[in-house]
């Protein structure tokens, strides 16, 4: 089973109003108060794809009740290790012309509840893999992280790590399983840009030689991600133009997607790109309160193969050496996405004909009814006089 850890959760408290102004009070339209977390939203998005998961993290006070419970009620697994204080309350204010975030820094811990969250650790009977995301409370250990994931991996557990930049770098010669960084942290880790393939491949390669198994690298905005493994790079761009309204928890469902797809099967990476692309901007496209409440479009992204063999571009090139030309890899996926499509277009045909067959039985069976119920009451009517 999958484990989600977030360290540091928060409370979202989302507000409207109307311009702010200095020494001034400003009366809200609306207030939002949400659980988050990086390593809550990847339980949230596996939710939604029916994988169950157990989330784990420190929690305080009324507002680590308040998460614990939301948690639970949006059907995910919860072990908590309850702490002094209270957690955090970030705020994000939209006057209608600009977005302000305040981030508070969260409830300190002691090195009692990190041994708490160890034993849960070695004591978890399902744990496969441990995702771990976002950042470290307070007064934590400088090694808090390390532990976590020697812990983790003396169970025979995977460990995935989405975290910022310094701890990535000084993380990766444990052996992660899997690290997603954006383009702005696996430049800060490494020093180059990754702006080209030949970018990327450099800086995959670095990753690589660092210890790190696999890398997700996704370009936000760009709409576009590279995943390697070591041997073969993956490339993905989805080729359809989305409204962003926000860009929070994309990464993390992204994240989950593509767990979902290639955890299990590790040779099915392009279908879990194109998943992991789907989702990701399905997220950015709704609106922050109903972003893990919007399952029929997740549920739209995952199942549509037309949606996801058109309209997102995969390729397929070598890390460290001159490609491979693979005849049977490359048949089987051109008949793939040609027979994806065909098929689609024969079911929408399909259920064209068939509508248009139905109403014409209804017309012609409702008049041949009509005009024998005319003609037994003209029958009727001629036998009484």
């Amino acid at each position: 089973m999958f484990y989600t850890l977030t360290a540091n959760p928060a409370v979202d408290m989302t507000v409207s109003s109307s311009p702010l102004e200095p020494d001034e009070n400003v009366r809200t339209g609306s207030a939002s108060y949400t659980a988050n977390g990086k390593g809550l939203d990847v339980s949230f998005a596996f939710k939604k794809m029916g994988v169950d998961t157990v989330a784990l993290g420190f929690f305080a006070g009324f507002t680590g009740k308040f998460i614990v419970e939301e948690v639970m009620n949006l059907g995910c697994l919860c072990r908590p290790v309850w702490t002094d204080g209270i957690t955090r309350i970030n705020t994000y204010v939209n006057d209608g012309q600009h977005e302000y975030g305040i981030l508070n820094p969260g409830a300190p811990i002691t090195p009692q509840h990190q041994e708490e969250l160890y034993n849960i650790l070695d004591t978890a009977g399902d744990l496969e893999c441990l995702i771990v995301s976002g950042s470290v409370p307070p007064k934590a250990t400088p090694d808090f992280l390390a532990q976590v994931m020697e812990h983790a991996q003396a169970r025979g557990a995977d460990v995935v790590l989405d975290l910022s930049s310094d701890k990535l770098k000084e993380l990766a010669h444990k052996k992660p399983l899997l690290i997603k960084p954006n383009h702005h942290e696996m430049k800060a880790i490494f020093g180059v840009p990754v702006d080209t393939d030949d970018e990327v491949r450099v800086a995959m390669k670095m990753a690589h030689d660092a210890g790190v198994q696999n890398v997700l690298l996704t370009r936000g905005s760009r709409g576009d991600a590279y995943f390697s493994n070591g041997e073969d790079i993956w490339y993905a761009k989805r080729e359809f133009n989305i409204k962003l309204v926000s860009s929070v928890c994309a990464g993390d469902c992204t994240l989950a997607a593509f767990l979902h797809k290639w955890y299990r099967d590790r040779d099915n990476v392009e279908e879990a790109m194109k998943l992991a692309m789907a989702t990701g901007a399905n997220v950015c496209r709704v609106r922050r309160h109903r972003r893990l409440r919007s399952r029929r479009r997740v549920q739209q992204a995952r199942c549509c193969p037309q949606a996801r063999s058109s309209v997102i571009e995969t390729r397929h090139i070598r890390a460290h050496a001159a490609p491979r030309f693979r005849l049977g890899r490359l048949f089987c996926s051109v008949i793939g996405e040609r027979c994806s499509a065909v098929l689609h277009r024969f079911h929408t045909v399909h259920r064209v004909v068939l509508a248009f067959y139905r109403w014409v039985e209804y017309t012609f069976i409702n008049t041949l009814l009509r005009e024998r119920n005319i003609h037994d009451l003209h029958a009727h009517c001629k036998s009484r006089h």
